[in-house]
């Protein structure tokens, strides 16, 4: 794909078309041509190039708005590798992963100049304002080199491990790898638009949500909060919206059998990733007629393996595999039930750790996702994890194991700690051996780690009997 080239082609025939909307303190919403992006993010890159950081490691950490977007594109289309990191990170989350990345420069918006502030006490990285980042812009910056198409552009966290987080490489291949699979099944055009309150430290949001836009020119409206999902979905009235699980249905809860008038007067396509929907969930909106699309890949496939087909898949399947994906199933029991692994043009470089990368290829270059399930029809039935995790209703993987390893370690009377999903959130299992203040040891391990993470409900065994103390 001759990305250069589209963008430029792109930029003449959409040049004053609005293109991403915000909203301002006022509470309305404000649009950015594409031309002016385009032009903006030009202005950023050539100014990072000035300042010395041509192929060197940045970091983004700030809320979804145009800003950051215009850093994400400019750094990772022109000048180095781009990682838009959780904005839920702490100090520490901070300090780890510029230490993994070996990063060279901090961007961040000025919600976050309090936290970088103690972040510089700890390190001597660069950090700049993304206020700062001069936007100059002139016709010979069309010549800016793209990054050539295998190179590493982004470097995305995984979600949802406790301890550290394994950081995946990305190239512009990568990437845009999906277009093609995607194409088949709706084929968006300028006049679509989307809604988007996915954070853009996720794939999918960074991949699917925004950077497909500047292929297909749809708008983009970006949330003002997650609380005010509902109303501005009625205010921007998409085309396409994109959620995870507790979202769709949070929705549905809200609407009942009202549900086809959530998504405003123009929905045609729902997408829901980041964890398996209910079969009752999926049946609710296909009875209204709505377009409920499941989707399954990881940050290692750049959010591309497998999207249904529009009104085709049953709703047991996650997915119609990406027809230009080699997708198989490693040692298959005799019901079929296997790992799934694949190789394309999607899946990574590798992780910045190359021991875990040596772990998860194999020698005939098929990444092994780690996922079981079996494959029917060219579609994907999901049938767990080969290491236990946890995949709550927000679309975020957890390892079980380091939950209870965390609580386990708190108080010698803790015999035994069992992590599972309730309700979509997470909840443990306690035993111990005598009574023990559980809340408190529950309220600071809450208190360490990132919400996602947080458990939300407990039961406490004493002595292994039925003793049950509940919260």
């Amino acid at each position: 794909m001759r990305l250069k080239t589209i963008i430029k082609n792109n930029y003449k025939k959409w040049k004053d078309d609005n293109y991403i909307y915000e909203k301002d303190k006022n509470g309305k919403y404000q649009a950015i041509s594409y031309s002016k992006f385009i032009e903006d993010s030009l202005g950023i890159a050539k100014d990072l190039i000035d300042r010395g950081y041509k192929n060197k490691k940045i970091i983004i950490i700030s809320e979804n708005s145009i800003n950051l977007m215009k850093c994400d594109f400019a750094i990772s289309f022109f000048v180095g590798l781009s990682s838009v990191v959780s904005k839920e990170w702490k100090k520490i989350d901070l300090l780890n992963g510029m230490e993994e990345l070996k990063a060279d420069l901090l961007i961040y918006s000025d919600n976050y100049k309090d936290l970088v502030k103690e972040v510089e006490k700890e390190t001597k990285i660069k950090t700049l304002n993304m206020k700062e980042l001069k936007t100059t812009f002139s016709d010979e910056l069309f010549n800016l080199p793209i990054k050539k198409q295998n190179a590493p552009a982004k470097i995305v966290f995984s979600s949802g491990t406790t301890g550290k987080s394994k950081a995946v490489k990305l190239s512009l291949k990568n990437i845009f790898a999906g277009i093609p699979s995607l194409t088949r099944r709706c084929n968006f055009t300028h006049e679509d638009s989307t809604y988007l309150f996915l954070p853009l430290n996720h794939t999918y949001a960074s991949v699917y949500n925004f950077m497909y836009s500047l292929i297909k020119g749809y708008r983009i409206y970006l949330a003002s909060s997650t609380a005010n999902i509902g109303k501005e979905l009625l205010e921007t009235n998409p085309t396409i919206f994109c959620a995870v699980p507790l979202v769709f249905n949070n929705l549905l809860q809200a609407y009942k059998d009202k549900i086809g008038y959530a998504f405003g007067n123009n929905i045609k396509y729902l997408f829901c990733g980041g964890a398996p929907i209910s079969k009752e969930t999926r049946k609710a909106y296909k009875e209204h007629n709505l377009n409920l699309m499941q989707a399954y890949a990881l940050s290692e496939t750049a959010s591309s393996l497998a999207i249904a087909y529009p009104y085709q898949d049953d709703l047991e399947s996650v997915g119609t595999i990406f027809e230009d994906l080699d997708v198989k199933i490693f040692e298959p029991d005799k019901y079929g039930v296997g790992e799934i692994i694949v190789k394309g043009d999607c899946v990574f470089l590798g992780y910045t750790d190359k021991s875990l990368t040596k772990r998860v290829f194999d020698k005939n270059n098929y990444f092994h996702t780690g996922d079981l399930g079996f494959i029917k029809n060219n579609k994907i039935y999901l049938k767990g994890r080969k290491k236990k995790m946890l995949l709550t209703s927000k679309g975020e993987n957890i390892i079980a194991s380091s939950i209870e390893d965390n609580i386990k370690s708190r108080d010698k009377s803790i015999q035994d700690v069992k992590a599972y999903i309730k309700n979509g959130e997470i909840a443990v299992d306690v035993y111990v051996d005598e009574n023990i203040d559980l809340k408190t040891i529950i309220d600071i391990y809450n208190n360490e780690v990132p919400k996602y993470e947080r458990i939300e409900s407990y039961n406490l065994y004493i002595d292994s009997i039925d003793t049950r103390l509940k919260q």
